[in-house]
């Protein structure tokens, strides 16, 4: 993908979310326990406003506290239409944006074109969980979900969640398979190192399924029920305990 097409992903999943800000504000949100609508829709809010003012900036250093710069009473009037300029704000901060100049980031990549990235996967993700407290929510797209799995392997379990594990890999591997678009991982932890590969390749354990189920169970979303699993099924627990949520 590229940044126009993570652009297009911003527009239209931020639309969805404030649609469902405007019907299902106070609805509890089952995967963000804790957080109805309304919180989810300021969390992601003040995210988007951050990553939109260090880019705007050309940040070299993580900017400040986001919460107090940024945040809203969830409870206040008009929290569609601040969600919906945040967003709007966004995007065009990042339209404007060469890709390739730098801004800070918690990755080596640091770059507009990873925080188009980062912000397109934020509010997929969000807007899947905005909907199912409305009761039903429809896949992400499967070429920015198969993306978004990349990202999680490429970016979360390699420079967060595996440091955050207490439990030492013994030779563990893991092949994702995406069945209604591009992309493979083979995934192997040894000792507490991880190493991820982008092919087909033998693994202990293979998991098969859509670019979207696949993504909501590497973000803790999904459960391994809607997918297809192929070899030593016990090794599954494993992968939470190996990487643990961020």
């Amino acid at each position: 993908m590229d940044s126009p097409e993570y652009l297009e992903a911003i527009e239209r999943e931020c639309t969805e979310i404030t649609a469902a800000i405007q019907s299902s504000a106070s609805l509890a949100v089952p995967t963000c326990p804790g957080w109805r609508v309304a919180d989810l829709a300021v969390h992601l809010g003040v995210i988007q406003r951050w990553a939109a003012e260090m880019v705007r900036t050309r940040a070299i250093e993580r900017l400040g506290d986001r919460e107090e710069l940024f945040a809203v009473d969830p409870d206040g009037p008009h929290l569609d239409d601040w969600f919906r300029e945040g967003a709007r704000d966004l995007v065009e901060v990042l339209r404007s944006s060469p890709a390739a100049a730098p801004v800070w980031s918690w990755t080596d990549e640091r770059s507009v074109e990873f925080w188009s990235r980062r912000q397109a996967h934020e509010a997929a993700v969000h807007r899947w969980d905005a909907q199912l407290a409305m009761g039903s929510a429809h896949p992400v797209d499967a070429l920015l979900a198969a993306d978004g799995v990349d990202e999680w392997l490429s970016v979360f379990a390699i420079g967060r969640s595996r440091a955050t594990s207490k439990r030492s890999g013994t030779g563990e591997s893991f092949h994702f398979h995406c069945t209604d678009e591009a992309g493979e991982w083979v995934v192997r932890f040894d000792g507490d190192g991880i190493d991820v590969q982008r092919e087909h390749a033998k693994a202990d354990v293979a998991i098969r399924g859509t670019a979207s189920d696949l993504l909501l169970f590497v973000w803790g979303r999904q459960t391994p029920e809607k997918l297809e699993v192929l070899g030593d099924s016990s090794l599954l627990p494993r992968w939470n305990e190996l990487l643990p949520a961020v």
